[in-house]
């Protein structure tokens, strides 16, 4: 049965001062809620289904409320079943006062949803009607996509309160160009008193509309910051790094590590069906190579330890 409907929770959250914020608001339900329910475990104490629940309790637990409430006269018979059903009616309700503590009663993603369904943005943005949409049509399969993701949390946050890290100081973000401006925003948000350090390189981004606004990009940081530049690489070999710096925007100041290796090849095909095939010969023909190399490294080791053991 319905201890307490959606309608007078509504009621309830709407005659609250409108100039309370929404998070405080929803504390206040929250602890209104609580009161609701300790009205309907007293009514509750009384039925027969208590005393059949408490007939069904074990040793340990009879002696557990015995404790907790301080019964010192044993012969007390009322004062004893009265604590004993006061104890099974509490073990009823603790998951659902659980679930209140947590705002189960706010149903954020239905709230998310009807954002999309019925807010007019005061500025239109490009392709709105398909992202509503899009979103919608997640949002009714319970799915979050990874732009909706931040969104979400920090409506949900504006509405139930947020959960600021105010004790963290310093906060290390690698890939950081795989990051949209709004994430950025909202980390920043969650870590208020936070000193950051950003690592990553715009040119390895993912999601090519997330290098807009990114931090990385020096156009987009608008507040005091220290920017150092890595120029050199040591993940490829030198020909490789001098192959690739030609397509890369910035690329002429990326210096190479003095490791040498074979110089990249470029092969043109005539058709597509040929792209499998020649795939796979160039991974043959490279296994066979690594192999060759193999068995030379392990020949060399075999007469260095030989000669070493003597």
């Amino acid at each position: 049965s319905t201890l307490i409907s959606k309608e007078e929770i509504s009621d309830y959250f709407y005659s609250l001062d409108k100039n309370i914020a929404i998070p405080n608001r929803m504390e206040l339900v929250s602890r209104w809620i609580l009161q609701e329910l300790r009205i309907h475990q007293q009514k509750e104490k009384s039925k027969d289904w208590v005393l059949e629940e408490v007939e069904l309790l074990d040793k340990e637990d009879f002696l557990q409320a015995y404790y907790k409430n301080q019964l010192v006269d044993e012969d007390d018979f009322s004062l004893e079943e009265d604590i004993l059903r006061e104890e099974v009616v509490k073990r009823q309700f603790a998951p659902i006062r659980k679930q209140v503590k947590r705002y189960a009663f706010v149903h954020t993603l239905a709230t998310y949803r009807q954002m999309f369904v019925s807010w007019k943005p005061h500025i239109l943005v490009d392709e709105w009607e398909t992202i509503r949409g899009l979103s919608v049509s997640n949002l009714d399969k319970r799915f979050l996509t990874w732009e909706d993701a931040a969104p979400y949390r920090y409506f949900r946050d504006k509405m139930i309160g947020d959960k600021s890290q105010r004790a963290i100081r310093h906060l290390f973000i690698d890939e950081a160009q795989d990051y949209s401006a709004f994430q950025f925003a909202f980390i920043k948000e969650l870590f208020p008193y936070t000193r950051f350090t950003l690592l990553g390189d715009i040119n390895q981004a993912i999601y090519t509309y997330a290098s807009t606004d990114n931090p990385l990009v020096p156009e987009s940081i608008n507040e005091k910051h220290e920017r150092i530049l890595l120029t050199k690489s040591y993940r490829s070999t030198k020909q490789i790094v001098e192959f690739t710096k030609k397509f890369a925007p910035g690329g002429e100041i990326i210096e190479p590590f003095e490791r040498e290796g074979d110089v990249p090849s470029v092969l043109q095909l005539s058709n597509k069906e040929d792209l499998a095939d020649t795939i796979i010969q160039f991974i043959t023909d490279l296994k066979t190579k690594t192999m060759k190399r193999l068995q030379l490294y392990v020949k060399h080791w075999k007469r260095v330890t030989k000669s070493s053991h003597y």
